[in-house]
């Protein structure tokens, strides 16, 4: 994933803003409709506190099944 993350583009100077926001003390996190494994990533590149994304369950013969936000 973080091979992926390295060649996505991001908004320019995000490290900076969420560097800002934490030292005003402010909470950060990215909430995604991706799955959490994406937003992880994300989280850990721009370093912010939390990450939200869909988690899928897994049916007994591993198909995925419907998804829930976490």
């Amino acid at each position: 994933m973080a091979a992926i993350m390295d060649n996505l583009p991001f908004i320019e100077g995000i490290d900076q803003t969420i560097s800002i926001l934490k030292d005003a003390g402010i909470t950060t996190m990215i909430v995604a409709t991706a799955n959490q494994l994406f937003a992880e990533a994300v989280m850990k590149k721009c370093n912010f506190d939390f990450a939200y994304g869909t988690q899928f369950e897994v049916n007994e013969n591993g198909t995925i099944d419907k998804g829930i936000c976490v």
